[in-house]
């Protein structure tokens, strides 16, 4: 059986900074629908779904007529572009390598 808990907004740092350690101190199989998800990234709940839109985080599922995430599936979609980013970073870097003595 799939241990799951759907959580209340923990976020009170109103510092303007971006630190979402919150969302990585959850357990992997807990449940977050948007309005959770929106609380902790400190963003509308609009915002989540163009975020969705735009590839920033993984698709929901819908459970119970609610969108869903599951913890792990948006810490590994992070980890994923983060390593792309890293890769193009790299590629670009050559790139540019090729253009100097």
């Amino acid at each position: 059986m799939m241990n799951t808990a759907l959580i209340e907004k923990t976020s009170t740092d109103d510092s303007s900074g971006f630190l979402v350690d919150e969302l990585a101190q959850l357990p992997d199989k807990a449940i977050l629908d948007e309005k959770h998800l929106a609380g902790l990234l400190k963003k509308h709940p609009r915002t989540i779904q163009r975020m969705v839109e735009r590839g920033e985080l993984p698709p929901p599922a819908d459970f119970a007529n609610h969108k869903v995430w599951l913890v792990i599936h948006i810490l590994t979609h992070l980890e994923n572009a983060l390593a792309e980013a890293a890769k193009e970073a790299e590629r670009e870097a050559a790139r540019i390598s090729k253009f100097s003595p």
